[in-house]
């Protein structure tokens, strides 16, 4: 497999990907990168080759000027053509668009501030479905991704089978509560 081909193929693999990426976007953004891709894509000049070459001999008297038919061209295989795609371009900071510059690396731009302090209740708030789900989504925020496995422990150690929030019973509610509050 020669250069070509292997640029080629790039390309149509590059060109699948955005296009796959383009079909889950909403019909107004397809519009508008339609609309963008459409100002910012140049027009190709045609390839033309030369029609006669001028060949002059040094040792002769006279130059002479002969003509030369151009190499055949090989046509080129037929390739459907990608709808092109302006790459997304990450905002940066500049004193247009008022943003701040961004940090040096390590260095936070956001002054440090203290978390509030979580206010334990004295007594279970869950009172309902709608409040334990409330409840479960409030923790999950506060203690992220990596501790979702816990909370559904909690709910599982509770007698929730599987640790499913659609499986937690009235009885089981302070007993949620009280897991989840043991995680910190």
């Amino acid at each position: 497999m020669n250069e070509i081909e292997i640029i080629a193929q790039a390309v149509l693999a590059n060109c699948r990907v955005l296009e796959a990426l383009i079909a889950k976007l909403p019909d107004q953004s397809k519009v508008a990168v339609a609309a963008e891709v459409a100002k910012a894509t140049p027009v190709p000049a045609a390839v033309q080759a030369p029609a006669t070459v001028t060949v002059t001999e040094v040792a002769a008297p006279a130059p002479t000027v002969a003509p030369v038919a151009p190499a055949p061209i090989p046509a080129a295989p037929v390739m459907a053509t990608p709808t092109p795609v302006a790459p997304a371009v990450p905002v940066m900071a500049s004193p247009s668009n008022g943003m701040p510059p961004p940090p040096f690396p390590g260095v936070s731009s956001a002054p440090h501030v203290e978390p509030a302090p979580v206010v334990i209740p004295d007594e279970c708030p869950i009172k309902d479905r709608h409040s334990l789900t409330q409840f479960m989504i409030a923790a999950y925020q506060r203690m992220g991704n990596s501790r979702s496995e816990d909370l559904r422990l909690c709910m599982e150690k509770a007698g929730a089978e599987k640790g499913n929030v659609n499986k937690v019973t009235e009885a089981m509610y302070e007993q949620v509560w009280r897991n989840v509050l043991a995680l910190g």
